[in-house]
């Protein structure tokens, strides 16, 4: 809880600071990473979680995020969508459901009480508070040496592919592979338990379409992209 105050603090801090700062919404892309919230109304507390948010696209013009992907990525909203900002363009806040960049390479998600399908008679809350940690520059990501070392092979693929491991006996002892479809449903696991470089994936009885690599070492998440075809 204490870490959640602590997010929210900073974010309202560079929202005053960012009245001052004025940065291009093309700087806005990048990967995030921050605490991810779920409350039930029918829940006493939040469900927390580190998650990694991946704004890929931005138009200034009309205010909307073309691109976008996340660890959890149930409740990324349908894209484009309209985000908001603390400087002088894209700057008005709706009340309920939003997401603002703000000074300082800060985001801040909110969407709260949603309703939920008959039945159900509760709605849920999503909340996401997280910093920039890595810059995309003329569209093209800066890419840290774990990044380049994870290799996936074919991108276009009928369901079988592989998955190229850097040869470093930490990384390849903890590391987990996670595989999503477009709608974020987990589709397939599998963990390195024989210590293997390179990792060899048939998900070929899924239907066509994207799904998402998870690849995740003890340096961390790198995220790949795959089409079935």
């Amino acid at each position: 809880m204490k870490k959640i105050t602590l997010l929210t603090l900073y974010c309202l801090l560079f929202s005053v600071y960012s009245t001052f700062a004025q940065v291009p919404a093309d700087s806005l892309t990048g990967t995030y990473a921050g605490i991810f919230k779920e409350k039930k109304s029918t829940d006493a507390t939040w469900a927390i979680n580190l998650d990694t948010l991946r704004v890929e696209s931005i138009d200034s013009t009309t205010c909307k995020i073309i691109q976008m992907y996340a660890t959890y990525y149930y409740w990324i909203p349908t894209v484009p969508f309209t985000f908001y900002t603390a400087y002088t363009y894209c700057d008005s806040t709706p009340t309920n459901y939003y997401y603002k960049f703000y000074g300082g390479d800060s985001v801040c998600f909110i969407d709260n009480n949603i309703p939920q399908p008959p039945p159900n008679t509760y709605t849920i809350s999503y909340q996401f508070y997280g910093k920039r940690i890595k810059k995309i520059v003329t569209g093209i990501e800066q890419l840290t040496d774990n990044e380049k070392q994870i290799v996936v092979y074919p991108n276009l693929t009928n369901g079988k592919f592989t998955v190229y491991l850097p040869d470093d006996r930490r990384q390849l002892a903890n590391t987990e592979i996670v595989i999503f479809n477009i709608l974020g449903k987990k589709v397939f696991t599998i963990t390195n338990e024989k210590i293997q470089t390179s990792i060899e994936i048939d998900i070929s009885p899924q239907p066509k379409g994207i799904y998402f690599i998870q690849v995740k070492t003890w340096q961390g998440i790198v995220t790949k992209k795959i089409i079935i075809n």
